[in-house]
Formats: structure tokens, C-alpha cells, sequence
């Protein structure tokens, strides 16, 4: 899924998104400017999913559904499991959101470009994107923090927001290409602004992977990672 949609660089127009078949991974869907409501907080929180309707804006409809859409003309359809994967200023994938299904209901010319289309669709969300992690997605779009403890700035209620970032950039940027540290590395974690389990974790993810690191965002990923391929050697830390 690297370069996906690599044009427009450091661009307020490069395409945020992608859209991309679970079926068939080669199958892309296109990518869009702009999706709203991605990030809306679910109507019920105990809910297990949710339908949700997005609008996908300034999208460049490919693969499958564009042959679809030539052949069936507009109208309400489903088209299946999907993936959005949120996309770097380089057309880079940097995290991803899954749906069990979603369905077209509607593509119009889009209102900033008309080469474009605006659709809506309705989406199912087994669990919500954390509604602050919007801001923190495009922030990252330049590129992973450059010192530690930028997720300090933020309200404790939005670290897991934070997290689920550093935890959707590590699986698809980092850890393809992550290797051990030798056996018997000493790390330092910075301690200064760990107030609860949240901060704690962010700041262990860093000690051990850097700025913006992964090392577990819950005592479940805590004890996968010391078992290796995470960046520490185990027995770990």
C-alpha cells in the first residue's frame, strides 16, 4: 500500500484518504480530499457497532467500484468490506480503519474540483475512531513527533486518542521494517508527565522506540511486546 497516492506533496491538496477493498488488497477504491463524520463519537456508547453515514469528499473512485459505477449508473449500493487508510502528505499509508461493510448511496460532481466526486456512504464501525484523533492524524501526516512527550499537550481523556495513532502508524509504517536492540540494552523512561496508566504507556513506548514509539497501549499489548519484535530483546524491559 506504499505510495499509494503520491502526488501533492506537503499539499493541502493531497488526497487524505484511500479507500481499499479487504478482499482483495490490489483492488483500490480511490482516494478522497476529505471525510466527514469519520471521526463523529458514536451515538451509543455501549454500542457494539454503529452504521454511520460519511461523505467522501473530492474522491477519485478506482478499481471495482469505478467499473461498477460506469457500468450500473448512480444509486444506493453495497459494495462489501473496506478499508480506509489514512494517508501522509507522500500518498503513504500511516494508519487504517475497517468496516464489515459499506454502501454508496449517493455520487454527485464534486464542489471543488469537477474532474472529482462527492459521494455519501454508509459505513459499520465496530468501534468508533476516537473523535480528538482527527487533529492528531493530520499532525502526523508531516510525519511522526520529533521529540518525546508531545502527547503530554494533550488532555489525559485524548492520550488513548494519541495512542490509537502511535498504534496505527507503528503496525503500518514501523514495524515492517523494526528489529531488537541488542540483548541487555538499559532504557530510561522519562517518568515527568506519567499521571495515570495512558501517560504511562505513552512514555514506555518512547523509552524504548523513540518519539511517537510503541511499546503497548494496554498490560495485554504490554505483554506482547516484551516477548519480542518490538523493538526490546526479551526477556523485557
Amino acid at each position: 500500500m506504499d505510495d499509494i497516492a503520491a502526488n501533492g506533496a506537503n499539499s493541502a491538496g493531497s488526497p487524505r484518504y484511500v479507500l481499499v477493498s479487504d478482499d482483495d488488497a490490489t483492488d483500490v477504491w480511490g482516494t478522497c480530499l476529505e471525510i466527514k463524520n469519520l471521526f463523529a463519537a458514536f451515538d451509543d456508547p455501549d454500542a457494539e457497532d454503529e452504521w454511520r453515514t460519511l461523505e467522501l469528499l473530492g474522491w477519485s473512485p478506482d478499481g471495482s467500484l469505478r467499473k461498477y459505477r460506469d457500468t450500473a449508473g448512480d444509486g444506493p449500493r453495497p459494495f462489501g468490506n473496506a478499508w480506509i487508510h489514512v494517508l501522509d502528505y507522500e500518498g503513504q499509508r500511516i494508519g487504517s480503519f475497517w468496516s464489515p461493510s459499506m454502501e454508496v448511496l449517493e455520487w454527485r460532481p464534486s464542489r471543488e474540483n469537477p474532474t472529482l466526486l462527492d459521494a455519501t456512504v454508509e459505513v459499520v464501525f465496530l468501534s468508533s475512531p476516537y473523535p480528538a484523533a482527527e487533529s492528531m492524524w493530520e499532525r502526523w501526516r508531516s510525519g511522526r513527533p520529533a521529540s518525546k512527550n508531545v502527547w503530554a499537550e494533550y488532555r489525559p481523556e485524548d492520550r488513548r486518542a494519541w495512542s490509537s495513532v502511535v498504534v496505527g502508524y507503528h503496525f503500518s509504517i514501523v514495524e515492517p521494517g523494526l528489529s531488537d536492540d541488542p540483548p541487555g540494552r538499559t532504557y530510561h523512561l522519562d517518568g515527568s508527565n506519567v499521571v495515570d496508566k495512558m501517560s504511562f504507556f505513552c512514555a514506555m513506548g518512547e523509552a524504548i522506540n523513540g518519539p511517537g514509539g510503541y511499546f503497548g497501549w494496554d498490560l495485554n499489548g504490554l505483554a506482547d511486546c516484551c516477548k519480542g519484535r518490538f523493538g526490546a530483546t526479551p526477556p523485557s524491559p
